[in-house]
């Protein structure tokens, strides 16, 4: 009998952990800054469907249409300026971010795309 309450009582809190609401509504708009180690930092601006992100060292945004599937999923497609901008990428490239973590001022999102298998996770943390 004890044997079946202590499983019962690590069910019903690991339960309550993984339940935890993502408050993902807040970074929907907002100004970001993404840190990498590989190839530098980006600020990443974000307001209703629009994003721009320059690299730090770049005098010019690159401009992508956002398509929010859920409240912490949603689909980056470049603007036909950024697509010029861009030749390397095949002209439907899609991107697709998936906000996995919150906290107060940052979130971590795993970014997936239809031109790599590449899963590219990372953490973004709120500037303005």
């Amino acid at each position: 009998m004890r044997f079946l309450i202590c499983i019962s009582f690590l069910l019903l809190t690991s339960s309550s952990l993984f339940s935890q609401e993502l408050e993902c509504a807040k970074f929907r708009n907002g100004t970001f800054r993404l840190e990498t180690e590989d190839i530098g930092n980006f600020i990443v601006i974000r307001n209703g469907n629009k994003q721009k992100e320059k690299h730090e060292n770049a005098s010019k945004f690159k401009t992508f249409i956002i398509t929010w599937i859920d409240n912490c999923t949603y689909t980056i497609e470049m603007t036909p300026k950024t697509r010029r901008m861009n030749r390397d990428l095949p002209d439907n490239a899609l991107m697709t971010v998936h906000i996995i973590k919150t906290t107060e001022n940052s979130y971590i999102q795993t970014t997936t795309s239809n031109f790599t298998d590449m899963i590219l996770t990372s953490e973004l943390f709120r500037i303005k």
